[in-house]
Parts: structure tokens; C-alpha cells; sequence
């Protein structure tokens, strides 16, 4: 009973996780989130658009990740197998976390009493309906059998792995050349070659799952390739500030992280 909680607080935290980085790319560019932020649209006591701790904004998604899981563990197993149970969790989501705060956050109705944030800001509270949206379906679609997160579990701990290890490499480069971390953020292809690594990273671990034997040795290359090589080549062709052989050790690391879950798999 132990482990089958500890493993619903971590699909739990890996759905956040997932659907946080990937409608905050994607809305990001839409909106421009940037400029607006920069120019004092979602309000003035917003950080810097270029402090070092907004780039470090998705690793504190881990805890909020383990937060959902614990917080979602009061509700019975039964629910998640009901049907709608992913729109009813996001009404819940949505209602409680969004529009009606205790607190006047962006989008909820204190936050329109008690604050002098412009209306055009809200636009960006399409982003939190989607990506809640998104997550709680994710949630709930872990109790199937035939579910994605449980047939694609140990290749989307690879992708997240490649994710987040890119993003520390890039971050320890920033520091150690003591340049602008949000450099490669405002970079549209570099964000590209990250989610090609990504994905790289999860097809070769499926590829890889359904017959291990034999494939270890391929499955190692495709893995340092993605969890580091690839944007370390992008840098250098580039001429980006952030030229650097880290990568090359960070790579080495992930992929035998990578490998590590996977055996777990097998062991299963």
C-alpha cells in the first residue's frame, strides 16, 4: 500500500512536471509573455523577467509536483476510475485554485476586486485552465491499465530527465561564464533543440523497453546524444555564449540515470 502511494504522488508530480514545462513553452511564444512581463502587464510586484530565480521557476515544479500527489492522496482511489473524474478534479482544480482564491491571485475574482492588474492580463490565465485542464485528465487516465503514463512511465522519466539535466548543464554554464541565464531561454531554437533532445530521449527508452536485450549498446548512444551532445553542438555552431564540453559529462550522468530506471522496468 506504501509503495502503490509513493508511486501515485510521483505520476502525479511527472504529469505537473510535463504539462507545466510544455504549455509554458508553447504559451510563452504565443503570448509573449517577455515583452508583456517586462512592460508591467501582469502587475508591479512581479520579479524581473530576467532574475535568476524565475529561470530556476520549473525545478521548484518538483515540489509542487510531490505537493499535487500528497494533496490528491485525501481523495479515495475510486474517484480517479469514475467517469468524468478528470473534469470534475479540474472543476475542483479551476475552481477553488483559480477563480476563486483565498487570496487575489491573476485570473481569480479577488484578484479583479483587489487589484489594478490590466484585463488584457488575463489572457495569460489561458495558459493555467489549459494546463490544469491537462493535468488533471493526465491524473486520471493513470488508473487505466492501458493508460499512456503507465505503458509509457520509465520513457517519460527519460524525457524528464533529459529536461531537466539540459536545463541544470545551462544553468552551471550561465554561472561558471557568469553570463545572462535567460539567454538560452529567449532563444527559440535553443528551446527546439531541447524538446528534440526530449523527445529523442523518450523514443530510443520505448524502442529500447520492449526487447533490452541486445540494444543496451544503442540504446547508450541515442541517450548521450540526446541528454547533451545535441545542444552542446547547437551552441558551438551557433557561436552561443554558452560553448562549453559540460554537457558532455552532464550527458554521461543521464544516461546512466536513464539506465537505471530502465533496469528498474525490467526488473518489474
Amino acid at each position: 500500500m506504501k509503495n502503490e502511494k509513493m508511486r501515485f504522488v510521483i505520476k502525479v508530480a511527472v504529469a505537473h512536471i510535463a504539462t507545466y514545462i510544455i504549455c509554458g513553452i508553447f504559451f510563452s511564444q504565443i503570448f509573449n509573455y517577455e515583452e508583456n512581463w517586462q512592460a508591467g502587464v501582469f502587475g508591479s510586484q512581479m520579479r524581473d523577467y530576467n532574475s535568476i530565480i524565475i529561470f530556476f521557476g520549473p525545478f521548484f515544479q518538483i515540489i509542487r509536483g510531490l505537493l499535487f500527489g500528497g494533496i490528491l492522496l485525501l481523495i479515495p482511489r475510486d474517484f480517479f476510475s469514475q467517469k468524468l473524474s478528470w473534469l470534475k478534479l479540474w472543476a475542483v482544480i479551476a475552481g477553488i485554485g483559480i477563480i476563486n482564491t483565498p487570496g487575489p491571485g491573476l485570473g481569480s475574482i479577488e484578484g479583479v476586486i483587489y487589484t489594478v492588474v490590466p484585463l488584457k492580463a488575463y489572457v495569460g490565465c489561458v495558459e493555467i485552465f489549459v494546463q490544469t485542464l491537462w493535468f488533471s485528465w493526465l491524473v486520471c487516465r493513470q488508473k487505466s491499465d492501458n493508460g499512456f503514463f503507465k505503458k509509457y512511465k520509465y520513457p517519460l522519466i527519460a524525457a524528464v530527465i533529459s529536461l531537466f539535466g539540459i536545463s541544470i548543464s545551462g544553468i552551471l554554464i550561465a554561472l561558471i561564464k557568469q553570463v545572462d541565464p535567460m539567454t538560452g531561454a529567449q532563444d527559440p531554437y535553443a528551446i527546439l533543440i531541447l524538446l528534440f533532445s526530449a523527445l529523442t530521449a523518450f523514443a530510443v527508452a520505448v524502442w529500447y523497453v520492449k526487447k533490452p536485450s541486445g540494444r543496451i549498446f544503442i540504446f547508450l548512444a541515442v541517450s548521450f546524444l540526446a541528454n547533451g551532445i545535441y545542444p552542446m553542438i547547437y551552441n558551438y555552431v551557433t557561436s552561443s555564449v554558452y560553448q562549453s564540453l559540460l554537457p558532455v559529462l552532464m550527458s554521461l550522468i543521464l544516461t546512466f540515470l536513464s539506465w537505471l530506471f530502465i533496469c528498474r522496468k525490467n526488473k518489474e
